[in-house]
């Protein structure tokens, strides 16, 4: 199931939504967050109905987590959506990581002791996983404008 839902979400997000920010020619930093703020309000409604481990105390941090961590991913799905000019590697992306990290909570495989989860949860919500999509997203910003450069570069050295 997840694996259709995200065709849908993919190319929404990725697809219509990330090209259609970009499009503004504002600063990249500021469109990827654009994005992964509209993407992580969507799934809002899901996540606070649905997460096995939250409770209503945790709400005064879950949710700027929750924020902070999909603008994060955004930024790694974007920054590839950007290099590779296509959805499929954000959709494979979102469906794997959905698909492994709801298999291990639900399994009972990752129990959470209260308290923990702020620091780490296979979602996006934790300050480890903010951190490690964090600099993800920033080296293949940097690999990415890297090459670009490099290949202007090339192509100016042979005349093109």
């Amino acid at each position: 199931m997840a694996m259709i839902k995200n065709v849908f979400e993919e190319s929404t997000w990725r697809g219509y939504l990330a090209p259609k920010v970009y499009s503004l020619n504002m600063n990249i930093w500021l469109s990827h967050a654009i994005a992964g703020l509209v993407w992580g309000a969507w799934h809002l409604p899901f996540v606070l109905v649905l997460w096995p481990y939250l409770t209503e105390d945790m709400l005064w941090y879950f949710v700027p987590l929750f924020l902070v961590g999909t603008i994060s991913q955004s930024v790694v799905y974007g920054e590839i959506r950007l290099a590779t000019d296509s959805v499929l590697p954000a959709w494979a992306m979102h469906t794997i990581g959905s698909g492994i990290g709801n298999a291990l909570v639900l399994s009972g495989f990752i129990l959470f002791s209260p308290g923990k989860e702020l620091w780490f949860s296979p979602g996006v919500e934790s300050v480890i996983g903010i951190i490690l999509m964090s600099a993800a997203g920033y080296w293949l910003h940097v690999t990415r404008i890297a090459q670009a450069t490099s290949s202007v570069s090339s192509s100016t050295i042979r005349g093109e």
